[in-house]
């Protein structure tokens, strides 16, 4: 069983990996962690999914699930495609994916249910956490729409995306006069090329940021502004981010054809989560900018969850984790605690299938 506080001897593969945690180049320091323990003697408990090589749904973390084959759960996975894992209250999680039918599926803690609803293939779904344990998705439909759901079923929102590209979607709870009844924000590429963003309450539009050509977006609360903040792989190769204070190049190049992670904090901040162009894990953000030294495996994202999740409502401390494909073993999923950094990234034995990238769920008591 793996955890984030207590690292076993397995967990550094030091042979594959120390060169490259030498030449690590951060430009900002790491704070020292002061992560809110859990009930469980101290860990910080966390989920992470992946359409594994066999093909496969897998899950691993602390409580460990394992296999979910072993647990009856089992349902092949479209190929190409990565699950979207998000946290539930109780330290339970769900994870939506595209099975190998083309449909959505739902698989965590209450079970393994077929969405009955047709996505495009080689599209990816998402998911949000709430408090009240629901998980609202977004995904793009067979007919290449963007849907999303509702209490009556997958709505289509008739907005075109762009082919091979899948959303992201966020939660905003009730605040001020900008979403005084809370909202969902979906983040995605649209069919003209550009950042798309729709919510309930200002509709559907473009932003007019030009993305590269088949990534996906990222998105996530922005407490500090009550609104929402958006990052991509720019049209130019480099790591764009946009919200209300409009678009901005951040100067770091990307990775072609890869896409960000972002994670909000609550008490303001944010921090991303990206493949670099020299093939390594990068971050950039309120806590840690630069190169992690640590390499990912060729076409694959990373994904970046802050330490407390949000079904908590407490993060007292910032602080996040990262699951990523390395290159050792090709394709084995590490995960990065920012608090300790490289030398005690923990691996999960786990690896993916070509062209998918994990999901990461810090998980809430």
């Amino acid at each position: 069983m793996l955890t984030l506080a207590a690292r076993s001897a397995r967990a550094w593969k030091a042979a594959a990996i120390a060169g490259a945690v030498a030449g690590m180049t951060l430009t900002a320091a790491p704070r020292a962690s002061a992560a809110t323990p859990s009930p469980l003697t101290g860990i910080i408990p966390y989920e992470v999914e992946t359409n594994a090589g066999s093909g496969y749904l897998w899950g691993a973390g602390n409580p460990d699930p394992g296999l979910l084959e072993f647990l009856n759960e089992a349902q092949p996975m479209a190929a190409g495609t990565s699950p979207s894992v998000v946290a539930l209250p109780g330290l339970g999680y769900e994870s939506v994916f595209q099975g190998s039918n083309g449909d959505i599926w739902f698989s965590g803690t209450a079970g393994v249910t077929d969405g009955r609803f047709a996505m495009a293939p080689g599209t990816s779904p998402s998911a949000a956490a709430t408090p009240s344990g629901a998980f609202p998705w977004a995904a793009q439909g067979a007919n290449h729409d963007l849907w999303k759901a509702s209490p009556s079923g997958p709505v289509d929102v008739g907005a075109a995306m762009a082919a091979d590209t899948s959303p992201a979607v966020a939660e905003i709870p009730p605040n001020g006069t900008l979403y005084p009844n809370g909202d969902f924000a979906i983040a995605f590429q649209g069919s003209d090329g550009t950042l798309w963003d729709a919510t309930q309450t200002y509709g559907t539009g473009s932003t007019h940021l030009r993305m590269s050509p088949g990534t996906s977006p990222a998105t996530a609360y922005d407490p500090s502004g009550g609104s929402f903040q958006m990052v991509v792989n720019g049209a130019n190769g480099d790591l764009w981010t946009t919200s209300a204070h409009g678009p901005v190049d951040l100067g770091v190049a990307m990775a072609p054809g890869t896409s960000p992670s972002l994670t909000e904090f609550n008490d303001g901040g944010y921090e991303v989560a990206f493949h670099g162009a020299n093939g390594d894990l990068w971050t950039y953000g309120k806590l840690t900018t630069g190169d992690t030294g640590l390499p990912m495996l060729a076409g694959t994202n990373p994904s970046i969850a802050a330490t407390i999740s949000v079904t908590t409502g407490i993060l007292p401390t910032d602080n996040y984790s990262i699951a990523y494909s390395s290159t050792f073993n090709n394709g084995w999923i590490f995960i990065d605690n920012e608090d300790t950094g490289p030398g005690n990234t923990i691996d999960t034995t786990d690896n993916v299938a070509s062209g998918t990238s994990p999901s990461l769920a810090i998980l809430g008591e």
